[in-house]
């Protein structure tokens, strides 16, 4: 990584990024008008689905730009990281937007990641010097009322339950599948490349400094363009996915934005057409 006058500048991996992405960014600023009209907008009457909806396509909206920041900035690694929680927040929000009978159970689990959360902290801090005992116990009260909503067959032969590890029973493939039902190519289709791969780097594992490395039997080094590979891979994934994420809005909010989404899947094509994702 070339170093610069201070330690926050990547003005010489910008420059790399620029030129060897002439046609990304070239049609970013597109991108960006959809992404304005979708998000920079005002409501009316919100109710929590369309709360819940609309606020995670936002996040995914910062998620998408926390990784291009990263991915032009020569930190490739970061990048795909960063794509395994983008792809399952839009997952989340696919599926929700298709299945809104499911808000509710969604939200209402946040009582047991609190649960939780006091849990950890009260085995190993004082939490009194942050909560009241008020908060205390109301915290405790609705992580033991949540957990009664949240049971699920442990063992059928003896009829044991134990708590669900998550709001929904769905894994995040299992989600994608079921909320693209018979569709189009979408967030099922994705699974490995912006799923499982940043999965693997996110972890601490061999199998992520992997593609770092190159050995003989003598020595080993560092590969020279591993990091810009590892953005183009991130990139790739993160801008397939938030077009699909305004899809997913437009069609829920009704925005009327059919023809502009599909410039930008023609624009995505044409961009990284011949490019390894």
């Amino acid at each position: 990584m070339e170093e610069t006058t201070t330690p926050y500048e990547f003005k010489g991996e910008w420059d790399s990024f620029n030129a060897n992405h002439p046609l990304f960014t070239e049609k970013l600023p597109t991108l960006k008008q959809v992404l304005r009209k979708v998000f920079v907008r005002t409501f009316g009457e919100v109710d929590p689905t369309n709360a819940v909806i609309f606020t995670l396509g936002s996040q995914c909206l910062d998620e998408f730009m926390e990784i291009l920041l990263l991915c032009a900035s020569g930190l490739g690694f970061g990048g795909l990281k960063l794509l395994r929680g983008l792809y399952e927040r839009a997952v989340t929000t696919q599926y929700l937007a298709t299945f809104p009978q499911d808000i509710n159970r969604f939200l209402d689990y946040n009582d047991i990641h609190l649960g939780k959360f006091f849990n950890h902290a009260d085995r190993e801090y004082d939490v009194s010097t942050i909560l009241s005992e008020e908060n205390v116990e109301a915290i405790k009260a609705a992580y033991t009322e949540a957990k009664k909503r949240f049971q699920i067959t442990d063992c059928r032969k003896c009829g044991t339950t134990r708590l669900a590890s998550s709001w929904s029973e769905l894994d995040v493939l299992s989600m994608a599948k079921k909320a693209q039902g018979s569709g189009n190519l979408g967030f099922y289709d994705l699974y490995g490349s912006c799923y499982i791969l940043p999965t693997m780097q996110l972890h601490t594992t061999a199998f992520s400094f992997s593609g770092l490395v190159e050995e003989n039997d003598l020595d080993f080094s560092f590969k020279s363009d591993a990091y810009r590979d590892a953005a183009q891979r991130a990139l790739i994934g993160a801008h397939n996915i938030i077009i699909l994420v305004l899809k997913i809005q437009s069609n829920f909010f009704k925005l009327d934005l059919d023809s502009e989404i599909d410039a930008l899947g023609k624009d995505f094509l044409e961009i990284w057409q011949g490019r390894q994702a």
